[in-house]
């Protein structure tokens, strides 16, 4: 039978993995649950075992002991395809390394995953028209840009049109389980309300990582919480989970599962809270505007001018000192015009990204 919203579909058991270089596990015996309709996002300090341990649930690293359940049934030893056609999809944060073949045109990375489908092909020969109807569709539903539609070679597009192709290419297929590793990055604004309206509609489980807490804060419904070589539930958004980590008292521990070293926070009732205090800001209400990487831009660029500023005074300093040397003269007069350069860009992006914030 379908699981139901709040039945446990994935089970993460004991699950330990220790790199062949490596002297000690990056993962050791991790458990934990999700249930239906959960988005959980794995947070902790980076090389905590994060990427490993999405790594090792999608299927691209082979983990040495425990088990990964889904709906019961062992993928610990299934194949990426495998995992695939049982409903997982998986969306790396390197898209160039695991997630797209830059050299194929971008209909064929559209059905890179489901191009042995009946669908797709018949006796091993593509059914291009298919293929092309499937990605023109696509290419139109996530406003996804390129010279030459369907037929342009994936290389020469813009990061945040890669991940358009990742993300519409993953969502397409219906997933029960999605694995979203900094899903947000390169994405403008109105791809980014997409994916959320997906998710906020989305019946199965998601799991992920990301440093875009905007993102998590309006998405996540529990934080696993790498800590000390455990995982340890929080209940609620990122937010939350900042305000209460590592003020893990006594009374406010649910339940404990010593074999798993498994905590579950008490705070339930406040689940949504975060959220909906985010959305009560008028200043993060701003934020929405923003990719991640625009609002990380956004935090520093008025520090950035000011540096730019001060190098070019420093520079108008040592071309008054070398007035009569002639070769010092004209690299610091290249190096000013350089400086001056880039200064302009940074003048003309705060102008856009100030725009953008009102």
């Amino acid at each position: 039978d379908e699981p139901q919203i709040g039945d446990t579909v994935l089970e993460v058991r004991d699950l330990c993995y220790k790199p062949a270089h490596s002297s000690k596990n990056v993962l050791n015996n991790v458990s934990f649950n999700v249930r239906r309709g959960e988005i959980v996002c794995i947070a902790g300090i980076d090389g905590n075992g994060q990427t490993e341990l999405v790594y090792a649930l999608s299927g691209l690293i082979k983990h040495n002991s425990g088990q990964i359940l889904l709906n019961g049934e062992d993928l610990s030893h299934e194949s990426i395809r495998s995992r695939s056609l049982k409903g997982m999809a998986h969306i790396p944060e390197d898209r160039h390394k695991h997630g797209l073949v830059l050299d194929y045109n971008l209909a064929e990375n559209f059905i890179l995953k489901s191009y042995f489908d009946p669908k797709y092909q018949n006796k091993g020969f593509i059914k291009f028209d298919k293929m092309y109807e499937t990605a023109n569709k696509l290419i139109e539903q996530y406003d996804v840009r390129s010279g030459e539609g369907a037929k342009s070679i994936t290389r020469g597009m813009s990061g945040g049109n890669q991940q358009k192709v990742l993300i519409g290419r993953w969502l397409a297929t219906h997933p029960k389980i999605l694995i979203l590793d900094e899903p947000t990055n390169d994405l403008d604004i109105a791809t980014l309300r997409v994916l959320e309206e997906f998710l906020d509609e989305f019946a199965g489980i998601v799991i992920t990582v990301s440093h875009d807490r905007y993102f998590l804060d309006r998405t996540v419904d529990r934080i696993a919480a790498f800590e000390e070589e455990r995982i340890v539930i929080y209940e609620g958004d990122y937010t939350e989970y900042q305000e209460k980590s590592g003020k893990i008292e006594t009374d406010a521990i649910e339940s404990v599962d010593s074999g798993a070293g498994l905590h579950i926070k008490k705070n339930n009732e406040k689940k949504k809270e975060g959220r909906e205090k985010w959305l009560a800001s008028k200043n993060k209400e701003k934020l929405l505007k923003f990719t991640y990487k625009e609002q990380k831009e956004f935090e520093t660029i008025d520090e950035d001018i000011e540096k730019l500023e001060e190098k070019i005074a420093e520079l108008d300093g040592q071309i008054s000192k070398c007035a009569t040397d002639f070769i010092k003269l004209n690299e610091f007069m290249q190096e000013k015009e350089k400086t001056e350069a880039k200064l302009s860009d940074k003048m003309e992006r705060w102008v856009y990204l100030n725009d953008l914030a009102e």
